[in-house]
């Protein structure tokens, strides 16, 4: 089995010098998720977990779309 770890795609937190909890994808972010999708779509994904902050679950929505499998969101996966 193979586990693959990804951090979200570029959000306007990691823009920003203050610890921003939560926040939307950059439009580069955007099209860092859609380029990281074409790449994953070569691998035998089974399941996709999520934290259930909007920057993952907005980068897991731009995968699951092209991979066509849903994702399991959890606030376990949250950054500590």
């Amino acid at each position: 089995m193979n586990i693959y770890l990804i951090r979200h795609a570029e959000s306007f937190g990691n823009l920003s010098d203050s610890l921003v909890k939560d926040s939307n994808l950059t439009s580069f972010g955007e099209e860092q998720a859609k380029r990281l999708a074409i790449y994953i779509k070569k691998l035998d994904i089974q399941k996709i977990f999520s934290s259930d902050l909007g920057r993952a679950v907005s980068t897991t929505k731009i995968i699951s779309k092209k991979i066509k499998k849903k994702v399991i969101y959890t606030k376990l996966l949250r950054e500590r």
